[in-house]
């Protein structure tokens, strides 16, 4: 009966895909059991913030406050420290089937959309460890089928429930404003064509605006409580991401992500039987080649004037990529998170489009998916950290800066 439901309704797969991802996750959660890269910051601020102590980070609160969620039921262990994230990594690639299948009502799209996401390694390495990268796009995404869903219904709930999830993706980093601002703009037309009034599209986009930094100030009152000058807080924040002044070995400009130039190490060791274990963060390469594909065929139909909702997706992935370039201080591949998101859903929809061209097009959208496992594969004991020989260490090394 099960076998039967999933051939006619492609959602309980993606159902069963989103629990095998969070079991893949919670089996290896103890494979690295020391702290990796900036776990060992964020771990030690969600300890002081349960302990009374709020710490100051150059991040808003919330990404802090879900991690301490973990810590609080589980205890400062790698389960404590990683459980939360691994929960919105596994529940993003349902989050991405919805989305994708709100945007297109094609559940072939969605699908490919899904297995992408499933297959594709840095998304699988930020969401295995207490960082937390991966909340941006989970609350984008979520709040995105709600205003897809009011742009349908026009129901004030979705309007509101949409700005809300807004302001908490702002209230885990400040480079969600960049695709915040590319709905922001889809809103206003949506008001602009159901009431066919300047001044109403200019009232029910500033509503939005204010619910969405109502959150975020919202999301401050924990630290708030605990002594912290939300003022001098922005001020020394923003400061600090001014700052050019600060370097860092991993380092990369926005145009390299795409190519993969520079990987992050965030954990390197070997044991006494001399096996070599790391742990770093690069884009599947299948998928790399998949949204450069997808993403350059849509502006394509922008500028033949083809306008349809692949276009919001096209937005959304540059605005979040290009948005970088404001940003004074250096760069990480992992910053790519929103873009990539955004990218993945094109390529669903474009690997769709080929599927259901022809035979052959089946052959390659399917062999596509095929290689971007086979690639997953490949690399995962780097995304957990198992053990290996150094001739399998060396072999994943491709260029020396993923070293």
């Amino acid at each position: 009966m099960l076998i039967s439901k999933i051939k006619h309704n492609p959602f309980y797969f993606i159902l069963l895909l989103t629990l095998f991802y969070f079991l893949l996750h919670l089996f290896f959660i103890k494979e690295v059991a020391e702290v990796v890269y900036d776990e060992f910051y964020y771990t030690r601020f969600a300890k002081s913030f349960l302990e009374g102590d709020w710490i100051f980070d150059v991040h808003p609160p919330l990404g802090k406050l879900l991690i301490s969620i973990g810590l609080f039921l589980f205890g400062n262990n790698p389960l404590g420290w990683r459980i939360i994230t691994q929960v919105f990594s596994s529940l993003l690639l349902l989050i991405i089937y919805l989305f994708t299948r709100k945007l297109t009502a094609n559940n072939f799209a969605a699908t490919f959309a899904a297995l992408l996401y499933f297959f594709e390694t840095i998304f699988f390495v930020e969401g295995h460890y207490a960082f937390f990268e991966i909340y941006v796009p989970f609350f984008l995404l979520l709040g995105g089928i709600f205003i897809l869903n009011f742009q349908e219904s026009g129901k004030k709930l979705d309007f509101f429930l949409g700005a809300v999830l807004f302001g908490l993706a702002l209230s885990v980093k400040w480079s969600a404003l960049f695709p915040i601002s590319v709905f922001t703009i889809y809103l206003f037309f949506i008001f602009k064509k159901n009431f066919a009034s300047w001044l109403k599209s200019f009232e029910g986009t500033a509503n939005f605006v204010i619910i969405v930094l109502g959150v975020y100030l919202i999301t401050f009152i924990p630290p708030i409580l605990q002594g912290l000058d939300i003022f001098g807080w922005h001020l020394d924040a923003l400061a600090f991401h001014q700052d050019k002044a600060i370097t860092h070995p991993y380092h990369s400009p926005w145009w390299t992500w795409y190519f993969d130039i520079r990987a992050v190490q965030f954990f390197s060791d070997t044991t006494n039987d001399g096996k070599f274990i790391n742990v770093y963060a690069l884009i599947n390469p299948i998928t790399s080649f998949v949204s450069l594909y997808a993403l350059f065929f849509a502006f394509l139909k922008i500028i033949k004037k083809e306008f349809d909702k692949t276009a919001l997706v096209f937005f959304l992935s540059m605005v979040s990529l290009f948005g970088w370039v404001l940003l004074p201080r250096g760069t990480f591949i992992y910053n790519v998170l929103p873009s990539l998101a955004f990218s993945i859903i094109l390529s669903g929809i474009t690997l769709a489009s080929i599927y259901q061209q022809s035979n052959l097009g089946k052959f390659i959208a399917l062999g596509t998916v095929f290689l971007a496992g086979l690639f997953f594969i490949f690399f995962f004991p780097f995304l957990v950290g198992l053990p290996v020989s150094k001739a399998f260490s060396d072999a994943h090394f491709w260029l020396q800066t993923w070293r």
